[in-house]
């Protein structure tokens, strides 16, 4: 019997001694275990954004195409007085590099050079004063040119603010105009403007009087072109 209850007693202390080892086991794990912060717990329990996509919005051209000139059916006229008689004359020589879109007026531009000594007034003594150095003195200034800076549309077409300058000084110009759609993606753009000749010193000596020529200069453009 001794040894019965000898034998129960120890089989109770190795129980109890392997209770105390699980406990201890258990204690190191939860120790061991990685530390959870506020910030750990809130980065899990936020709702995760959803991608945003865009798409790209197409680029609008920075400028429109070129018009291809038909320079036989284009001209630039001018027209002033002289001893109270209206003159007419034009200029030959021109070149033209004009981007206009009525849907794109913002990016429409026109630039154009005109060489003086293609003028013709129609009177070669005329011709010869106009071209001495009291008027346009091609030889010190062979060209003008005008620059839009600006074109926006009104109840009867367009108007453009631009620059001219002509025997080196740089004047405002407002030039209106209209532009016809013709068959086959051609215009026909028909437009004038106003200057005074002395703006830009033309005429020196007796001629700064405006008793025998006018200080008005009617100018008149028409340019017919392809446009792209």
């Amino acid at each position: 019997m001794r040894q019965n209850v000898l034998t129960a007693m120890l089989a109770l202390r190795k129980h109890r001694r392997w209770r105390a080892t699980g406990l201890v086991t258990a204690a190191i794990s939860l120790c061991a275990a990685p530390t959870i912060t506020t910030s750990t717990m809130a980065a899990f329990a936020a709702p995760v954004a959803p991608a945003i996509t865009t798409k790209a919005k197409p680029v609008a051209s920075a400028e429109p195409a070129p018009w291809q000139i038909d320079r036989a059916h284009s001209l630039i006229e001018f027209s002033a007085s002289q001893a109270g008689a209206k003159f007419t004359g034009h200029f030959g020589k021109w070149n033209a590099d004009i981007h206009f879109v009525a849907a794109n007026l913002a990016h429409s531009i026109a630039v154009v050079d005109v060489f003086i000594a293609s003028l013709d007034s129609q009177n070669e003594d005329r011709d010869t004063a106009l071209k001495s150095s009291d008027w346009f003195d091609p030889a010190r200034w062979p060209q003008a040119r005008f620059v839009t800076r600006g074109i926006r549309a009104t109840k009867s077409g367009y108007e453009a603010d631009a620059t001219l300058t002509i025997r080196g000084h740089t004047r405002p110009v407002r030039f209106q105009f209209q532009v016809q759609n013709l068959p086959g993606n051609n215009v026909r753009l028909q437009g004038a403007a106003r200057l005074a000749r002395l703006d830009f010193d033309l005429g020196q000596g007796d001629f700064k009087s405006t008793e025998w020529v006018g200080n008005d200069v009617d100018v008149r453009v028409v340019v017919v072109a392809h446009a792209l």
